[in-house]
């Protein structure tokens, strides 16, 4: 086998291991933000959403800052077995909106587009 050939073959393993442990992440990155926020959800008033959740107490601002900083640069590690070792493969996924989502589902917060 050619050496360009090679390397679109792991190409090729590498994007279909990605795209095939993007639901796993998901499921990883959605605990991680529930851990991340159930301390400060009784601190969000019912009548409260929108931006003005960012700003009703300091905790509340840094769990959602932490929540969108992973959420752009998430990463999932999966074990995977090689031919001759099990090794480690990292996966960078972007999971900014679904962030949003969650954060408005939970504590109400949202950004204005109209920025």
């Amino acid at each position: 086998m050619s050496e360009t050939t090679e390397e679109l073959r792991r190409d090729e393993d590498y994007s279909n291991q990605y795209d095939a442990s993007k639901d796993d992440a998901l499921k990883e990155f959605y605990e991680c933000a529930s851990k991340m926020t159930l301390s400060v959800e009784h601190l969000v008033p019912f009548d409260a959403e929108g931006e003005e959740v960012y700003y009703l107490d300091p905790r509340l601002a840094s769990a959602i800052d932490q929540l969108k900083t992973i959420s752009s640069w998430f990463i999932y590690t999966i074990e995977l077995e090689g031919k001759y070792r099990r090794y480690e493969e990292n996966f960078i996924y972007d999971f900014q909106e679904e962030a949003m989502d969650f954060l408005h589902a939970n504590l109400g917060y949202y950004e204005d587009k109209k920025k």
